[in-house]
């Protein structure tokens, strides 16, 4: 039998518990209990909460279940689907919305089909895999293997549109939102224009946020600012529907009146208002979306922000709405703003764009704050190099493509794991250099996984001490070339640097090449350039292959630079630096503003 304090709180005194393990190690507790109470999912919901109150110390607890499972799928999706989609919707928020616009159909015991009513409600549906994490609720509680299947069936939405229809229109003759005629009638002196409850009684219970809003059957109060109000007439009652913001989310709010509450209501809610509102959240058939069926509506004032600090500061980085894709509020909204706070001047920055000013000059008069103009810049570094270093080497010479992978990031605490070279002269691959180096310390499970090796591949190789002079001898008197070079050449200088040794080799980076020489890729990353010139990468993230890959990137580059003449590696820098579309660099955001702004309102 339950202990007594679970009899009483659950109200079933007549569950047998074949067993209780706990395990203090996990802080787990496990109930063995039969195997029908299996199938009630709600109850079983209701004494894990109750066990964990009593008992809050343990983590976890599981329900094992015994005995014989007389239970088919006919019974589960009967009895158990509104517990079933409930229990999805936990994982899920939204799903009880959109399942309950679903026709449920049994193909057989093994096979089941939800047919969505609309296309919105099917790709949500299918994109968080809710057919399959339907099936395995039911496989977990009711040791059943169905298999569910999404569909799309547009006649369900036809049919759903007729019931509403009917629906409204009994709730329209059946809600009664004033009080009975037959009710005594108290004397006041309060106009009803001048009363703050609309609907109901005045709200005194806590105010839920709105995005915490999203389980069917709740009673909750929500306070906020309506966007959209709308009124109409269905068989001498008025169905009101109007969508209301706290700022952390919107709700759809819909309430039925009679012809006194419309009069009254109407003129006195509209877009802009601050209300507060209790009532059920249901599930609207017409919506198809969760709505709150409001019994309780009162206006109440809009809560302002203030600025109680006693030193008041100026903003110096502000986008008015002229900030396409970033700023929503206009200059004037946002001058008067600052009025309201006591600051005493604000800074216009807008991306890139002067058209605010006007409107910020005019503002700034009437509000009393004084505008300090100015505007977003971006800084782009334009002279990025290809070649870095000196060399007087033509592109017949002597170049060393090499590739490292390492342990990570930084060239200073991590360390180098491959590295694969392929030198090249006159355009043709005449040597190669590939080796592992052991790093002497874990190599971790993300980079086995970016480049597929393993400690085990490493540890009969030698260290970066001996391995990194044999890499130097290999490109002595050669250019070095890598993708994203600057990466490279650091951890082999880092290491050169450490056991007392010099790299002054000029490097070529291919990704800076590949910027100039060929235009309108979504990226420039190793993969995609190999892709746009027909180069084979099939391992990549393996130092041999990407070295292999971007040595046939290179040639082909330094043969289509032969064609437009360029002998001399020196020369590819000034050939290449005008045909680079700049807003594609990576840039710098500054602001600017001006210290002097006569010159600026004059030309206003």
């Amino acid at each position: 039998m339950l202990p007594s304090f679970l009899k009483e709180e659950l109200g079933i005194s007549d569950i047998k518990i074949n067993k209780i393990s706990l395990c203090l190690k996990e802080k787990k507790l496990i109930l063995f209990l039969p195997f029908y109470f299996k199938k009630d999912i709600s109850k079983l919901e209701s004494l894990k909460s109750t066990i964990k109150s009593k008992i809050p110390l343990l983590s976890n607890i599981e329900f094992e279940f015994t005995g014989t499972n007389n239970i088919d799928v006919y019974s589960v999706l009967n009895d158990y689907w509104d517990d079933i989609i409930k229990k999805a919707s936990e994982k899920y928020p939204g799903t009880l919305s959109f399942i309950k616009s679903c026709h449920v159909s049994i193909k057989d015991e093994e096979h089941v089909i939800i047919k969505a009513s609309n296309e919105v409600s099917f790709n949500f549906l299918k994109k968080n895999k809710i057919d399959a994490y339907v099936g395995k609720l039911i496989k977990e509680y009711y040791d059943l293997n169905v298999s569910f299947a999404l569909d799309f069936d547009e006649a369900i939405y036809d049919k759903l549109h007729e019931e509403i229809k009917k629906d409204e229109e009994i709730l329209a003759n059946n809600i009664i939102t004033s009080p009975p005629e037959s009710s005594p009638k108290i004397e006041s002196n309060v106009d009803d224009n001048d009363s703050k409850v609309l609907l109901g009684k005045e709200i005194n219970t806590a105010i839920v946020k709105i995005c915490d809003v999203f389980q069917e059957g709740d009673d909750v109060a929500i306070k906020g600012e309506i966007f959209s109000i709308d009124f109409r007439e269905i068989k001498s009652k008025y169905l009101m529907t109007f969508d209301i913001t706290d700022t952390t989310s919107s709700f759809t709010v819909k309430a039925f009146l009679n012809g006194e509450k419309y009069n009254l209501i109407k003129n006195r809610l509209t877009i802009g208002s601050n209300v507060k509102v209790r009532g059920t959240v249901i599930y609207d058939k017409y919506e198809r979306d969760l709505i709150l069926n409001a019994k309780d509506i009162e206006i109440c004032e809009k809560s302002v922000r203030v600025d109680s600090n006693p030193q008041k500061r100026v903003e110096l980085h502000v986008h008015t709405q002229m900030s396409s894709m970033d700023g929503v509020s206009s200059a004037e909204s946002l001058i008067k703003r600052a009025s309201e706070w006591g600051h005493k001047a604000i800074a216009i920055t807008d991306h890139a764009v002067l058209q605010a000013y006007p409107e910020a000059q005019s503002a700034a008069k009437k509000y009393g704050v004084k505008v300090i103009y100015g505007v977003e810049g971006y800084l782009v570094n334009d002279g990025v190099p290809i070649v870095s270093g000196s060399t007087s080497a033509t592109i017949d010479s002597s170049f060393v493509v090499f590739d490292i992978e390492t342990t990570g990031l930084s060239s200073i605490n991590d360390n180098i794991i491959e590295i694969g070279a392929v030198k090249i002269k006159n355009c043709k691959i005449v040597d190669t250099f590939e080796t592992f180096v052991n790093p002497q310390v874990h190599i971790s499970k993300f980079i086995t996984k970016l480049t597929g090796i393993t400690d085990d591949m490493v540890k009969e190789y030698p260290s970066i001490e001996k391995i990194l002079p044999k890499f130097l001898d290999f490109i002595k008197d050669s250019i070095l070339v890598a993708h994203n070079a600057n990466f490279d050449v650091t951890f082999i200088k880092t290491k050169a640097k450490n056991l007392g040794m010099e790299v002054v080799n000029p490097v070529l980076d291919t990704l800076e090449l590949s910027r100039h020489m060929y235009e309108n890729l979504k990226n420039y990353k190793l993969d995609t350039v190999a892709q746009h010139l027909g180069v084979s990468l099939e391992n990549h993230h393996r130092a041999v292959d990407d070295a292999k890959a971007t040595a046939e990137i290179f040639i082909k580059s330094i043969n289509k630079l032969k064609e437009n003449g360029i002998e001399k590696v020196n020369e590819i820098n000034d050939y290449l630096k005008n045909k680079v579309d700049i807003k594609k660099n990576a840039y710098i955001s500054c602001n600017h503003t001006c210290q002097k702004p006569k010159g600026v309102e004059k030309s206003l």
